[in-house]
């Protein structure tokens, strides 16, 4: 039960970014009904589609694992995986929830550093502000 309080609350943001993944992962493959069509997409696309469509927006590494799996369904095959028109569908929603989820990763990084970088400016501020402050940076700076 310690764990529970181990770790700081999500904040505002980060509630709203996972709702907001969870809705995009969910939304269904649409896909123009043919003669020539089968039901189904291939079942490495369907499964990757799966790992990718969890309410739970998958883990970075669990993301480069679905990826890689696709690639190496493609090499294995010595061909491209897409075949049919529902294939090519599921494909484009495979790769559009993996850009997401790859923007989520970056937009995180970014604001983490501007986080960061806001604290050490407030420490500067400080510092440059006090007489004692400014001594102890000449100091240092010489």
């Amino acid at each position: 039960m310690a764990f529970l309080f181990a770790s700081p609350p999500p904040s505002y943001a980060q509630e709203q970014l996972h709702g907001h993944l969870s809705s995009l992962s969910t939304l269904p493959v649409s896909v123009p009904h043919t003669q020539s069509a089968p039901d189904k997409p291939s079942s490495h696309l369907e499964s990757a589609l799966h790992e990718l469509s969890s309410s739970r927006p998958p883990s970075q590494s669990k993301l480069k694992e679905v990826l890689k799996e696709l690639a190496d369904a493609d090499v294995k095959n010595d061909r491209f995986a897409v075949q049919s028109e529902i294939d090519r569908v599921v494909e484009g929603e495979i790769m559009g929830r993996a850009v997401t989820l790859v923007w989520k990763e970056v937009l995180d990084d970014l604001m983490r550093a501007a986080v960061e970088l806001n604290g050490e400016k407030g420490w500067w501020d400080g510092v440059l502000t006090s007489r004692t402050g400014v001594t102890i940076y000449l100091i240092q700076s010489e």
